[in-house]
């Protein structure tokens, strides 16, 4: 869900700002997802194989992400909100920050 709502708002940035049609659309959003998932790649294994609960910013997530390999059923247990929450606030920053670059005509 999350890499599908990426995608298609950047099909909606790109063709609201540069004046494309649905096939730039379509394209930005197959871009879009293809670079979610890629960088949701990266994300995960960093946090699994680099860092600990001391690690500035991200120790929190990657005590949780690493965790979930020791006792992977106790992500069963938590709500999706729990889950999900550190990293979209994570995400929360480069994405408004792009989103005012496209409004202004950067991107």
């Amino acid at each position: 869900l999350t890499y599908s709502t990426h995608a298609v708002a950047a099909g909606m940035l790109v063709c609201g700002f540069s004046g494309g049609g649905a096939a730039i659309a379509a394209i930005a959003a197959v871009l879009g997802y293809l670079a979610a998932d890629a960088a949701s790649g990266i994300f995960h294994w960093a946090t699994d194989n680099y860092g600990d609960g001391r690690t500035p910013v991200f120790g929190d997530v990657i005590v949780k992400f690493q965790g979930h390999h020791l006792q992977p059923w106790t992500i069963t247990y938590r709500d999706w909100e729990n889950n999900v929450a550190p990293i979209c606030k994570g995400a929360l920053a480069p994405a408004a920050a792009l989103l005012a670059l496209a409004a202004v005509g950067v991107l």
